[in-house]
């Protein structure tokens, strides 16, 4: 690597390092955590400093199992955890969700992190922030994906070396906040159905007529009504009459997570008390 090139990795991982404990620090205090709590770490490898010193539980889970390292692990797809509901006090992943392909699979590893954890910390880098964080490259996730693999197959950027194999880091922006907050909630209200109801769900995604069919009362309903037109106006541009970026701001989308996690409030107890 060139003196210019190890001095940019040096310093971006000072940096990094930086912001990961100003990190570590908010999940702590926003969820109140003690220390003692069980933990299941979604696409922990044996390198991380998360919950290095942790009293608690800790499972960590990847689909790499060279990456699992001695610790408590289990080979898994965060897509699908082979755990029941609510079976750890905290659900946390770093960094992982935008490695995934499509915001099919992002609402999918949401949805699971929601369900097995009593409380969940989910992150993701920005993509407004100018430095991409896994190459180091300014602007990077903003190039075609073709300048993408090009830049990938010439040179080591960042944490990336030339023989690691190429895959489209999907990194999150408000629109998709708001379709995963959507999609989440979608895939609780037909879990909650086939649990209560014993049968399969309605092939819908309409969040009402999933809530209309588990009774939810008239204040939980106003959230689903409130989150129910972002499948259509995150997903498809041409039926929303304007470009997502400029339906959302943040505020926005903290109000749709804020909306979902309500009706996840009242789904919960439902579902825990029926199985």
């Amino acid at each position: 690597m060139r003196p210019a090139g190890a001095w940019l990795l040096r310093s971006s991982r000072r940096v990094g390092a930086r912001f990961r404990h100003r990190r570590w620090l908010l999940v702590q205090w926003a969820l109140g955590l003690r220390g003692t709590e069980s933990v299941v770490d979604v696409g922990g490898v044996a390198q991380s400093a998360w919950f290095a010193r942790w009293k608690g539980l800790v499972v960590r889970c990847n689909v790499d199992r060279t990456a699992l390292g001695a610790r408590l692990s289990v080979l898994a797809d965060g897509r699908w955890l082979p755990f029941r509901d609510k079976s750890f006090d905290v659900a946390f992943s770093n960094s992982v969700i935008e490695h995934l392909q499509s915001l099919e699979d992002q609402a999918r590893l949401a949805a699971e992190l929601t369900r097995v954890g009593r409380s969940h910390f989910i992150q993701t880098p920005n993509k407004l922030f100018p430095i991409e964080p896994h190459y180091l490259f300014p602007f990077f996730q903003f190039l075609p994906t073709r300048v993408q693999q090009w830049l990938h197959a010439h040179f080591d950027l960042g944490n990336i070396r030339r023989s690691d194999p190429f895959g489209t880091i999907r990194l999150l922006t408000k629109e998709v906040a708001a379709f995963l907050a959507n999609q989440a909630l979608e895939k609780y209200l037909t879990g909650s159905w086939i649990t209560l109801k014993r049968e399969a769900a309605a092939h819908t995604h309409s969040l009402t007529e999933l809530g209309d069919a588990l009774g939810a009362p008239a204040d939980v309903r106003l959230h689903l009504v409130y989150l129910n037109p972002d499948y259509t106006t995150a997903r498809y541009p041409d039926a929303a009459n304007g470009v997502p970026y400029e339906v959302y701001d943040r505020g926005t989308a903290e109000r749709k997570v804020a909306a979902a996690e309500e009706a996840f409030r009242w789904l919960r107890p439902l579902t825990q008390t029926n199985r």
